[in-house]
């Protein structure tokens, strides 16, 4: 084998070794008018690495436990306001 091969192939090894960066999860609160219940509070998380938008009901749910979920493809629009 020629050192030149080696050092290819170790590149080649170190680069598929790299992982790609976990995409980042949102999460925010958003109340909610209610007839019986006057307003409640609903926590929504936008899960960018399975391409969902998760509502829950109550913040200790949060990731394990979602009421809904809703994939990104079927939303026309969203907005992050501070």
């Amino acid at each position: 084998m020629c050192r030149s091969n080696i050092k290819d192939q170790a590149k080649y090894l170190i680069k598929i070794k790299e992982f790609p960066e976990k995409p980042v999860s949102i999460v925010g609160c958003v109340q909610k008018y209610s007839y019986l219940f006057n307003w409640m509070e609903r926590f929504l998380r936008l899960n960018a690495e399975n391409r969902v938008l998760e509502r829950y009901r109550k913040k200790w749910n949060i990731p394990f436990k979602p009421a809904e979920t809703i994939p990104l493809k079927y939303l026309e629009d969203f907005k992050i306001v501070d």
